[in-house]
């Protein structure tokens, strides 16, 4: 935890939580997730972990990798991803790792994939992880948030920005701060589908995650705490973003790297809510708004926390080979005729 002082100003405070370094073989969100999902699926006497993402997913390669380390084989589906050096580095981890890969040409034809390959024993993913049991996770880093701040680790923020890919990590934190009473909004940037489709899908989950716990809430509180824009996707999820680019050189200078995916969009959002160009006060339409009136000034700085979610230790090929239960069974393809600037395994 940690105060970037060069992107604060007099009227707010940018923080960072760094989920980065959870664990010396792999970090980032999805760990806190599989901590959950991986405990189920020896409850259930799994055989196999099946995972689902795209060709760079990091949901992907933490489950192949963390799979291996209770004991589980693992399986993969991978749809094609925009073509980027994050994106190969992290391609070449997940067929590094032996894990089983059938190829998927869209999501669309996930289905498809999964009727070839799921086999008794099996113990499918969502994707992303996200699921009412994956979400719990981030309801117990929810109580971990409200414990540093007790502690004065940080002063409790106003705000705290997250990706919002599958749902699951911000389903689970605003779940989780009901729960604890933190009166921070939720802010999930959303770098899939449209605005209100993410928020429908997330806020779904967070209830689903409240009533499985029993998490007890007021009508319409859950829509206060989880907000969604849709401001900061571009092109499509996995496509670069001029505002993406500009917050990766200004995360750089405070020694921070973020992905083009999902944490450089998100951050581009946390500045922008530093700067008051973003506001996270009121609900958001389609896509988000950055013309919403001006919030009265508070007597001090308003506290933004970016939560990064991206893992800090990178596998390379060899390491990963010399971790993994068997040879690679898939190869790299850079681009083909039906997917130009996309990465492919097949």
């Amino acid at each position: 935890m940690r105060l970037l002082e060069s992107v604060s100003t007099d009227q707010a405070e940018l923080w960072v939580k760094d989920d980065g370094m959870l664990h010396p073989l792999y970090g980032g969100n999805k760990i806190r997730k599989l901590e959950y999902l991986l405990a189920d699926a020896l409850r259930r006497s799994s055989k196999r972990i099946v995972a689902v993402g795209t060709a760079s997913s990091h949901h992907v390669l933490a489950t192949a990798l963390f799979a291996r380390e209770v004991g589980l084989k693992s399986a993969s589906i991978l749809c094609p991803h925009p073509l980027s050096d994050h994106a190969q580095q992290v391609l070449e981890a997940i067929v590094a790792t032996g894990t089983e890969v059938l190829p998927a040409r869209s999501m669309a034809r996930v289905p498809w994939a999964l009727a070839r390959l799921v086999q008794r024993g099996d113990y499918v993913l969502w994707p992303g992880g996200s699921s009412v049991t994956g979400g719990l996770g981030y309801v117990d880093a929810a109580a971990e948030l409200w414990q540093q701040i007790r502690e004065g680790v940080l002063p409790e923020p106003d705000v705290v920005v997250v990706p919002l890919g599958s749902g699951g990590t911000a389903a689970g934190l605003a779940a989780g701060a009901l729960r604890v009473g933190l009166s921070a909004t939720v802010l999930g940037v959303s770098v899939v589908g449209g605005c209100t489709s993410a928020a429908w899908l997330s806020r779904s989950l967070a209830w689903a995650i409240m009533r499985s716990e029993g998490i007890p809430t007021a009508p319409g509180a859950l829509g206060i705490k989880l907000r969604v824009t849709g401001l900061y996707r571009g092109k499509g999820y996995g496509w670069p973003t001029d505002a993406g680019r500009r917050a990766a050189d200004r995360a750089a200078e405070a020694g921070l790297y973020v992905d083009p995916t999902y944490t450089a969009k998100a951050f581009a959002a946390a500045l922008d809510c530093v700067h008051g160009q973003l506001s996270h006060h009121r609900p958001f339409g389609r896509t988000g708004s950055r013309s919403e009136p001006a919030q009265p000034r508070s007597p001090r700085p308003i506290r933004v926390l970016y939560w990064h979610t991206l893992s800090s230790v990178v596998p390379n090929r060899s390491v990963i080979s010399n971790l993994a239960a068997g040879p690679a069974t898939g190869r790299v393809v850079s681009q083909t005729p039906a997917h130009r600037d996309c990465l492919l395994i097949r």
